[in-house]
């Protein structure tokens, strides 16, 4: 049967189901890729997560932008920077007290870059932040 909405396709018939195989949307970096950083971080890996954080600061304004959440973190001072379930940003200074999980665990796209991931579901995509050079205090007498 023609579809009702496209007559172009057809949508099964009566007790009958048209059956499609979808594509994957959101893939791992493919192996051998090059991790292309914005601010000088690092990847660091994908990392499991719990109730109980593994990065404990939520960063809210950074929802989705890997752009916005890293530079966030870098101005909180934090070592780490993980992006969770699309786009939750979340930051802190250790990393890893649930474990490390294979990077093809981190498969979804960004919310507002999708030529990145950020994470899946209930697993960091985690990056190390590079150091920020410690600014210097003039004494004078």
């Amino acid at each position: 049967m023609k579809c009702r909405n496209d007559s172009s396709r057809t949508c099964g018939a009566g007790w009958r189901n048209e059956v499609f195989r979808l594509k994957e949307v959101s893939k791992p970096a493919p192996k051998g890729q090059v991790y292309k950083s914005i601010y000088g971080e690092t990847f660091h890996g994908c990392y499991k997560d719990s109730g109980r954080r593994d990065l404990p600061k939520l960063l809210r304004n950074g929802y989705g932008d890997p752009k916005k959440c890293f530079k966030l973190a870098m101005d909180g001072n934090f070592k780490y920077v993980g992006m969770q379930y699309a786009g939750e940003c979340w930051a802190g200074n250790s990393v890893g007290k649930y474990g490390k999980r294979p990077d093809k665990e981190c498969n979804m796209q960004c919310k507002k870059d999708n030529s990145r991931t950020c994470g899946a579901g209930w697993r960091n995509s985690v990056f190390k932040l590079k150091e920020q050079p410690k600014s210097k205090t003039e004494i004078v007498n």
